[in-house]
């Protein structure tokens, strides 16, 4: 295929700045060969365009380059920090499991210690009350003897009281029962 026949196929094709290279290109208007100076001083300032891009591409990898070592090490530090909070989350959900476990057995402890308590001070309350109840017979009864033997104290040193006694027995519906002289009674 030829030049002209390629352009042809191609028109419409090409991005058109591409497409407007090709059409300078293809023309004839052109006067012909280039002037080999021109063509020099063109290739000259196509190779110092060139490599004042690679030293720009250059400084720019560099940067690059020196962005990336700096963003390693702090990356480096994040990765070992979040390994160390890894670690340390670890530990501190052990810990929190334990004291947990501390908690429920400490609970269940504070429940058996008041059940426990709650027993000793129902044991307790009955003891009380039979104790009072008895207590309260003792001294009634303490104080019937008080009463019987004050009653019956000899006035002098003699064993039994032989004057007039202020007391008479009597009967009465439910069997003998003493009877003192004394109001107060």
């Amino acid at each position: 295929m030829d030049w002209s026949t390629a352009v042809k196929e191609l028109d419409g094709k090409l991005p058109n700045d591409v497409a407007s290279l090709v059409h300078m290109t293809s023309s004839d208007t052109g006067t012909g060969q280039f002037d080999e100076a021109s063509m020099q001083k063109a290739r000259r300032i196509l190779n110092n365009m060139m490599l004042d891009a690679w030293a720009d591409l250059d400084d720019v990898m560099f940067e690059c380059k020196e962005f990336q070592e700096r963003n390693r090490g702090t990356y480096e530090q994040v990765v070992a920090d979040l390994a160390r909070l890894g670690s340390q989350l670890s530990n501190l959900g052990e810990l929190r499991i334990d004291a947990s476990q501390g908690i429920t057995d400490m609970d269940r402890e504070r429940k058996d210690a008041e059940e426990n308590l709650e027993k000793v001070t129902s044991e307790f309350t009955e003891i009380r009350f039979e104790n009072a109840r008895e207590m309260t017979i003792r001294k009634n009864d303490l104080a019937v003897f008080d009463f019987i033997l004050q009653a019956a104290a000899c006035k002098d040193s003699s064993f039994i009281q032989t004057e007039k006694p202020n007391m008479q027995i009597c009967q009465s519906k439910n069997g003998p029962m003493l009877n003192f002289n004394n109001p107060n009674l």
